[in-house]
């Protein structure tokens, strides 16, 4: 993480194609300001549908971060939506 702060890079995560490989540390990630975005990897699996992404994504989140913590509200949806705007234009240029 702290290479991926020096060099200023961001970090896309594709949830639905990668969860069986891992779980992201994505609040690590946020805490440490570093950019995360959602995308998709191509046609495959479940479509192009970002809202798709957003909703598999938020249920790894709570389901692995949340339950040893005992909090339920990891990443609230807003704090998806609101990354993935924000860091939309500037992965895209």
């Amino acid at each position: 993480m702290d290479i991926i702060k020096m060099y200023n890079s961001k970090v896309v995560h594709c949830p639905i194609s990668n969860s069986e490989k891992g779980i992201p540390k994505t609040p690590s990630l946020l805490q440490k300001g570093i950019g995360v975005g959602l995308g998709t990897d191509g046609a495959g699996h479940s479509g192009l549908s970002l809202f798709d992404q957003m909703k598999v994504f938020k249920s790894l989140m709570r389901a692995f971060w949340g339950v040893s913590i005992f909090d339920p509200v990891v990443m609230p949806s807003k704090s998806i939506l609101d990354s993935n705007e924000k860091q939309r234009s500037s992965y895209t240029g």
